[in-house]
């Protein structure tokens, strides 16, 4: 929830408002809110946000792309259409999940969980539609739309959208910056705070070696860059 981010940033800053932390989202955009580590929702600076994606999209796109094939869909293609949909700016849950429903036609299912107790009407299909073309870098979320939230293009948000780096080096940033912040640490402190599996953990630490310094953390092994 992001009332959960202003607090996490109020923490930090105490000088910091509400209004503050909306205006750097909706009118500055020099902070974008996303789905990101552990699929989770989180507020990233706007010029780290597509390194951010791009270390976690090797574990993330296909865990997500997993839902999509079960229906018989084909990701990319689903993902198209969500960027043909928000072409000409931000749209609502209930706005996107009737553009996709069109195209989709039968393909889509209704569903009446809106979460936290508030029922909705929308579709679960289009709920997991646009989650790859989030965790692609290509879609964030928008300006509420009073209660609602709205989904647009990174493009067009962000006034200087950066490219997303190769894949290796957005996951060795991805590790160097979680070290800067919580080092001590070992994979599986890296492992659930981000949500990466063990195996790209382990050949990020491998590739980072001799920037790294191994310590003992209470009898386990832990490093520091």
């Amino acid at each position: 929830m992001t009332s959960m981010a202003r607090i996490a940033l109020w923490a930090r800053l105490r000088q910091l408002t509400i209004d503050v932390v909306e205006r750097a989202l909706v009118q500055k955009r020099t902070i974008v809110k996303a789905w990101s580590m552990r699929g989770a929702l989180h507020l990233h600076p706007s010029e780290e946000l597509l390194v951010v994606l791009g270390g976690l999209m090797p574990t993330r796109l296909s865990h997500e792309q997993r839902w999509i094939h079960k229906l018989g869909l084909k990701e990319e293609e689903t993902t198209a259409m969500v960027l043909k949909a928000l072409k000409n700016g931000p749209l609502t849950r209930s706005q996107l999940a009737e553009h996709l429903a069109m195209n989709l036609g039968t393909k889509t299912k209704d569903w009446r969980d809106g979460g936290w107790g508030r029922k909705t009407v929308g579709s679960a299909t289009a709920w997991h539609l646009v989650r790859p073309a989030v965790v692609r870098g290509l879609v964030c979320f928008g300006p509420s739309d009073g209660q609602e939230i709205t989904f647009t293009r990174v493009d067009q948000w962000l006034h200087e959208p950066q490219p997303m780096p190769p894949e290796a080096e957005a996951e060795e940033w991805f590790g160097r910056r979680y070290l800067q912040s919580f080092g001590p640490a070992d994979m599986q402190d890296l492992k659930a705070w981000s949500g990466v599996h063990t195996r790209r953990i382990r050949a990020i630490l491998e590739r980072l070696g001799d920037e790294l310094i191994e310590v003992s953390r209470d009898g386990r092994r832990g490093f520091l860059l």
